[in-house]
Order: C-alpha cells, then sequence, then structure tokens
C-alpha cells in the first residue's frame, strides 16, 4: 500500500517534464523547418 502514493507522486513529476519535452521538441521541429525553407 506504501509505494502507491509513490507512484503517484512521481508520475505527478514525471508527465509534466514529459509534456514540456513534447513541446520543446515541437518547437525545434518547427523551427528547422522554417530555416530549411529560408
Amino acid at each position: 500500500m506504501s509505494s502507491f502514493p509513490v507512484m503517484l507522486f512521481l508520475i505527478t513529476l514525471l508527465l509534466p517534464s514529459m509534456l514540456t519535452e513534447g513541446r520543446v521538441l515541437t518547437q525545434l521541429q518547427k523551427e528547422s523547418i522554417i530555416s530549411a525553407d529560408h
């Protein structure tokens, strides 16, 4: 039972970082496409 709160804590810590990393990756891809067009 004690491992369940720990899992929730880790998930709440990891999810925002994963989301921000995904946003940064998409922004980098858009920038690379724009620079390639120019």
